[in-house]
């Protein structure tokens, strides 16, 4: 027969040992932010700019469209406050052995910072893309891209406070964060097509300037595409996507 103390001390060690397992996560988790953060701080501009680069949209038009025009909700305009737009032209349609051509061009400004005094973060891309069949339900695309992101943030006096309890990563910020950042990125990928409104697209890019990499996966539908980001060499390496988008 089961007497209480003989189910109460392995419940208990149960107990304790689970507590154990979670703090030590909950320590590992928030040095790995404390981590993170420092790095941010200490290379703002790197983090700003992949922001930046999340506006952008390097997926071919779907054949039979001419012309696209969209921005990003999330998570630049939610919960970030970037408000941008970038559109597409098919400059020559797919036929007789040609690729299809698309010229692009966007741009978007901090909603946020326009009511600051001594602050304002913007910036705008341009590119050129091709786009060919490889099957009837995939194709081959690549591209040329120009992105530029303009800073230039005064960082108030008392945000290097360090007695404030908001002062966990030990870093220090500048007196003002002025970055000119600019890119020019080559990149290629491939979309196939799921059904006639649902399609993937994955795609990597190399920046010529910084050796940058990039690489993005693309669920498209017909208004709505999501996506997953992904800046291998930043503190902030994975950013969700959400697009919306006006095609005809």
């Amino acid at each position: 027969m089961w007497k209480k103390r003989d189910i109460l001390v392995p419940v208990l060690a149960l107990v304790l040992c689970a507590g154990i397992a979670h703090a030590s996560l909950g320590d590992k988790l928030k040095t790995s932010a404390i981590d993170i953060g420092a790095k941010i701080i200490s290379d703002p501009g790197d983090f700003l700019y992949n922001l930046h680069m999340n506006n952008e949209d390097r997926v071919p038009l779907p054949t039979g469209r001419v012309f696209q025009f969209g921005t990003n909700l999330i998570p630049n305009l939610f919960p970030l406050g970037e408000f941008g737009l970038a559109g597409k032209l098919r400059a020559v349609k797919e036929h007789g052995g040609l690729p299809q051509v698309d010229v692009r061009l966007g741009g978007w400004n901090s909603m946020v910072l326009l009511a600051v005094d001594q602050a304002k973060m913007y910036g705008y891309h341009a590119g050129l893309g091709i786009a060919a069949s490889a099957h009837p339900q995939m194709r081959i695309y690549g591209g040329y891209q120009f992105s530029q992101l303009r800073t230039d943030i005064k960082v108030p006096e008392d945000a290097n406070d360090t007695t404030s309890d908001m002062d966990i990563t030990g870093a220090t910020l500048p007196d003002t964060i002025k970055i000119g950042l600019s890119e020019h990125f080559f990149y290629a990928g491939a979309e196939m097509m799921r059904t006639a409104e649902k399609k993937i697209a994955v795609e990597m890019g190399y920046g010529l300037t910084k050796s940058k990499l990039i690489a993005r996966i693309t669920w498209i539908r017909k208004n709505f595409d999501t996506s997953l980001a992904f800046y291998p060499e930043s503190a902030w390496a994975l950013w969700p996507l959400v697009n919306v988008q006006w095609r005809w």
